[in-house]
């Protein structure tokens, strides 16, 4: 999917982070039908030479339209689209005013793909792990909740700060069949981007967040099939 296939209305987070901090900012998108609007985004599209972009409500601070175009900072996109999670993380942002207002043209040259959450089976984990989140080396204990080939949710501290849009790796104990047949204990190793986050209840403490797995999911894949295939022998239903 292209930046550009994004219809009027959808909700959007830009996430934007530097060295120091990370900040969340949420908007919509904007639809153009002014010829005059339509001509001025073309120019736009000449300068930064990408065909692709979205426009959005332009995101303010003490009334004045946010510079995305620091040299330190680092944004991504994320939006749920028709019930399916994109994240674009190489964009270029750039101010302007149309005849609706002082908006904010997102560019992106990515086609990047999603997965129907709803449709993709989950294997429960509940097992313990860690996370790294952004370029930090540091980790932070999280449990692992629940999987899919596509994404992963999990739950960590609130203190943290986690964001929609935060790069993670997670990383998790799980035993897997090696080439020979044999279970063994192997570590995985997860970068994901973070979608979304929720409230636990009553728990003050913790959220849970799901992230969109990125990159090759084969080992992802294998894995869910092996716990699969694990539940079905308890149960004397495995394939022969």
């Amino acid at each position: 999917m292209k930046i550009s296939c994004f219809e009027p209305e959808t909700k959007v987070t830009i996430s934007v982070s530097s060295d120091e901090n990370k900040i969340a900012l949420e908007s919509e998108v904007v639809g153009i039908t002014d010829q005059g609007d339509a001509k001025k985004l073309l120019e736009l599209c000449k300068a930064y030479k990408c065909p692709n972009f979205v426009v959005i409500k332009g995101i303010m601070s003490n009334g004045k339209m946010l510079n995305f175009d620091g040299y330190q900072l680092r944004s991504k996109i994320t939006s749920i689209y028709k019930d399916r999670p994109y994240c674009f993380s190489s964009l270029r942002i750039c101010n302007t005013t149309l005849s609706v207002g002082d908006v904010h043209v997102i560019f992106s040259g990515e086609d990047v793909e999603s997965f129907n959450r709803r449709r993709e089976f989950r294997v429960w984990f509940g097992a313990n792990g860690f996370c790294l989140i952004g370029e930090s080396n540091a980790t932070h204990e999280v449990l692992i909740k629940d999987i899919a080939e596509h994404s992963i949710t999990f739950i960590i501290s609130k203190s943290l700060n986690l964001m929609c849009g935060d790069s993670v790796e997670l990383q998790f104990h799980e035993r897997a069949k090696n080439e020979a047949g044999a279970y063994v204990d192997k570590l995985f190793k997860i970068r994901a981007s973070v979608i979304r986050i929720g409230e636990i209840g009553n728990n003050e403490n913790d959220v849970v967040a799901g992230a969109l797995i990125m990159g090759n999911t084969q080992e992802i894949s294998k894995l869910i099939f092996d716990k699969q295939r694990a539940k079905a022998e308890l149960r004397g239903t495995a394939p022969r």
